[in-house]
């Protein structure tokens, strides 16, 4: 009880320190936005321009009209405009093909009109009403693969397991399938234990076991047998965690839309990861491995996960590798994953790792701040780094990644 209790301060006491070295951060930005926010207002241009800006808050249309001065005169100068002018168009000719199909009798409707059903709480549709939805919104279906019709993608679905709750792993697999079937095309459930034996399920085919050889080296050996039996795609998934029955072919959707050379993201619920990811473009810095579809194109290109990588990290760099490469990294927000980790209790064995697994991907993307950083916290709990001796990336690749933000590696939204 005592080596318990002791293991689950010392947990505490680090999730305490991360927490408030990102306070101390979050208010030293703060303050930064206050100290340039007083520089601005005492400007003298800030003091000429208020009448300006008094009339321009006193009359909406006069605001409008200014705004839209402004981003002209921005698009031309950043030599924009070109481009602007014709997503203006695609925007004109999505609404033209909206009104067309909507005048058609249903039963004249062309299939390839039908979508895949979508939970609509996921992003905000828009009314036919509208007359004009934002370019934005148009670029969003467009990355999303909502403007194509669902594509027949050869997919397979990987899952590692290491003593997982026999209910679980069976409420995972049972999702897997009814995801697959509702994605159409062809499809392959792949599974491996690294520990104890799991469950036994109709439709899955098992690989032999390695022993314990860690998150990424697991699924680069499903990963393999899938790409070699002809697979598109390739989904890991934790098995802790539930698709929602169109999450796989909203995935599809995607893939296809990105010509399959991005790696995508399902979105996790009920809570989401916090790092910020581009609300037109869906980019985010990184994906994570707990529901991450591999194309083929990506897979040929870059390969699997890095092994040095034990557990941890190991999507971080895969996804730093893939925008090395020129592949971008998406977030799907209508990929539902139901991953409930946010009530689990801390663990010392887990920062462990973490920090031995951050320590490798610091030295081997030469960031020797984070490196430092990660091996005091190892000799304070009397671990010593990880043995792996990390070749570093190439200095051009040195500016992709973000170690700012601890273990987030990205901005955060909250």
């Amino acid at each position: 009880m005592t080596a318990q209790r002791h293991e689950l301060e010392t947990a505490q006491r680090h999730e305490l320190e991360a927490q408030r070295a990102e306070i101390a951060h979050c208010t030293g930005e703060l303050q930064r936005a206050r100290q340039e926010k007083a520089a601005i207002e005492a400007s003298t241009m800030w003091r000429v321009l208020a009448p300006v800006r008094a009339a321009v808050t006193s009359f909406p249309a006069l605001r409008r009209a200014v705004r839209g001065a402004l981003k002209l005169s921005w698009w031309t100068v950043t030599l924009k405009l070109p481009k602007k002018l014709r997503e203006r168009e695609a925007l004109l000719a999505d609404i033209a093909e909206r009104q067309a199909k909507a005048s058609l009798p249903v039963e004249t409707a062309p299939p390839e009109a039908t979508m895949i059903e979508q939970p609509e709480a996921t992003i905000p549709q828009v009314e036919e009403s509208v007359p004009s939805p934002p370019v934005s919104r148009v670029r969003q279906k467009q990355v999303l693969g909502d403007l194509l019709s669902p594509p027949r993608f050869a997919i397979a679905v990987g899952v590692v397991t290491y003593g997982n709750d026999e209910t679980q792993l069976s409420r995972c697999l049972a999702s897997a399938k009814i995801a697959l079937e509702r994605a159409g095309g062809e499809k392959r459930i792949l599974l491996v234990d690294n520990g104890p034996p799991s469950v036994l399920c109709d439709g899955v085919e098992r690989l032999e076991t390695a022993g314990n050889v860690g998150f990424g080296a697991a699924h680069n050996r499903l990963m393999k047998v899938a790409f070699d039996g002809g697979a598109d795609l390739y989904i890991a998934t934790n098995p802790d965690g539930f698709f929602h029955p169109d999450c796989i072919a909203a995935l599809g959707q995607m893939a296809a839309a990105c010509d399959k050379k991005a790696l995508i993201e399902a979105c996790q619920f009920p809570v989401q990861h916090p790092k910020t990811y581009d609300p037109e473009t869906l980019q985010t810095a990184w994906a994570s491995g707990a529901c991450l579809t591999t194309t083929r194109e990506v897979y040929q290109a870059i390969g699997g996960f890095d092994e040095m990588f034990f557990m941890y990290c190991e999507d971080v760099d895969l996804s730093w590798r893939a925008r090395a490469h020129g592949f971008p990294v998406l977030i799907n927000p209508r990929a539902l994953f139901l991953h409930p980790v946010t009530n689990r209790p801390g663990s010392s064995k887990v920062w462990e790792i973490m920090l031995q697994s951050g320590h490798t991907l610091a030295r081997k993307w030469g960031n020797a701040a984070f490196a430092a950083w990660t091996l005091e916290q190892l000799v304070a709990l009397d671990r010593a780094p990880p043995a792996v001796d990390p070749v570093a990336v190439a200095p051009e690749w040195q500016a992709i990644p973000d170690f700012t933000r601890h273990f987030y590696f990205s901005p955060v939204r909250w």
